[in-house]
């Protein structure tokens, strides 16, 4: 009885912390806690079962794709990455978890890490073998790219992620926002993709519905 109390509560865990990656899909620091919580807990085939779709849909979201264009904000950064970074992120999070910054650090370094993670895992998926992928992964996470020896696969990463870089990620600066601002126009935003699916086909109520 104590496993079967034990089980269910780490399940509704899983279960509120997917709905908070539903609702705020930009939390990246929030996905990777996720996965590592799900490694934890032995849910990593539920992490995928659910993470997968929600990737899949994120990609194609034609709110999360146009708005930009259509609602200039201060946090135009972060909202294009919505339908590109964040699927790579919760498709890859138990990789980029190996690479992530260890011990202290800011909400902001960590989000920015991450997504340079992300980037430069795409950019050598199917181009290097899985050692000199993780190689260059820990190179990146490390910030000690510039170190490695002068191969063409890091030089072409270094290029890679130049050609992303000098771009700022506020994404401390937005949470504080959506928390102090209820009329924040990212509000607007967050409630267009999150409708853009009827209520009962969110992976969070999809798991709840499972466990009545």
């Amino acid at each position: 009885a104590q496993y079967s109390t034990d089980n269910r509560a780490s399940a509704l865990a899983f279960a509120y912390q997917l709905q908070a990656a539903e609702i705020f899909p930009l939390d990246l620091p929030g996905i990777l806690q996720l996965a590592h919580q799900s490694t934890t807990d032995g849910r990593v085939r539920e992490y995928f079962y659910s993470a997968t779709p929600l990737a899949a849909r994120l990609r194609v979201s034609n709110g999360a794709g146009n708005w930009p264009a259509r609602n200039p904000t201060d946090f135009d950064s972060l909202i294009m990455l919505v339908p590109t970074v964040v699927p790579q992120v919760l498709e890859n999070a138990f990789v980029l978890l190996q690479h992530v910054p260890e011990g202290e650090t800011s909400e902001d370094l960590l989000f920015a890490r991450t997504v340079q993670l992300s980037r430069a895992l795409e950019a050598l998926r199917e181009k290097q073998p899985q050692a000199k992928i993780d190689e260059l992964l820990a190179a990146v996470g490390k910030q000690e790219l510039d170190r490695l020896p002068a191969d063409q696969a890091a030089s072409d990463l270094r290029q890679a992620l130049e050609a992303k870089g000098g771009v700022s990620y506020p994404y401390f600066e937005l949470k504080n926002q959506l928390y102090g601002s209820p009329e924040s126009p990212i509000h607007a935003y967050l409630r267009t993709i999150y409708h853009e699916v009827p209520y009962d086909n969110h992976q969070y109520v999809v798991l709840m519905q499972s466990m009545q």
